[in-house]
């Protein structure tokens, strides 16, 4: 096997993977293989659209948008 050092790590990123390692009984070397693991054998197929529209924006926070109210909606609306 092999060693792998990860240098400037944010410490939020740190902070995560303990939490996980903790939550699941691992030492945070074990979860970070883990982790490594499940992401390199995943297809991104496999992913829902919904939480990979999130992995991939979520970072970016959501917007709150100041729409106009619906006016004249026809009570049917496949009537022409």
């Amino acid at each position: 096997m092999v060693d792998i050092l990860i240098r400037d790590m944010p410490a939020d990123l740190k902070a995560e993977v303990e939490k996980r390692a903790k939550a699941a009984g691992h030492s945070i070397s074990e979860e970070a293989k883990r982790l490594l693991a499940v992401a390199l054998t995943r297809k991104e197929e496999d992913l829902p659209l919904g939480k990979a529209m999130r992995e991939a924006f979520g970072e970016a926070g959501f917007v709150d948008l100041d729409l106009p109210p619906r006016t004249d909606s026809p009570s049917d609306p496949f009537a022409r």
